[in-house]
């Protein structure tokens, strides 16, 4: 599929993204843990974790391919 193809799938996916059907949001509690793939989720960041540290490690899997 070339870019120019591409534009009105990736328009409908962006017009999608925002649904609230189609989103998770943590309440975080201590000790919790959340795992997601960058590769089939679209990730946003929102700072409501107060004064509280955060910590965030990138885990590659050896061996598996790409899309």
């Amino acid at each position: 599929m070339t870019e120019e193809e591409s534009r009105p799938l990736l328009d409908y996916l962006y017009r999608q993204s925002p649904n609230p059907d189609r989103t998770y949001r943590h309440s975080w509690k201590p000790s919790d843990l959340v795992l997601w793939d960058n590769r089939c989720a679209m990730h946003y960041a929102v700072h409501d974790y107060g004064e509280a540290a955060r910590f965030m490690h990138r885990i590659t899997i050896a061996g598996e391919q790409p899309y």
